[in-house]
């Protein structure tokens, strides 16, 4: 399983996904704190909680004010090496 790991394609989507994230949780932010009824910006803050997930469910009362960021790169390194594994489950599938 490890031959086809790239730890440059964790690090790709790491990055990518703390971007994503961030943008997410920055839009929930400004749609509740205004009265929005963009039906666009409503569902980019609805993903907020899939980016805030597991991480933030599991740890809640630790992962408050100042390490609420810590648990946001948390979620976001989970869910590349969970993208990475799903990948090269699908590539071991492909080449049999």
């Amino acid at each position: 399983m490890f031959k086809y790991f790239a730890y440059s394609r964790v690090l790709i989507l790491f990055i990518v996904i703390t971007i994503i994230g961030f943008i997410s949780l920055w839009i929930a932010w400004a749609v509740e704190e205004s009265s929005s009824n963009n039906i666009v910006l409503l569902f980019i803050s609805k993903t907020s909680y899939i980016f805030t997930f597991p991480f933030h469910y599991l740890f809640k009362e630790y992962l408050n004010g100042e390490l609420f960021i810590v648990g946001v790169l948390f979620n976001a390194l989970f869910y590349s090496f969970l993208i990475e594994a799903i990948w090269i489950i699908i590539i071991k599938y492909l080449n049999k």
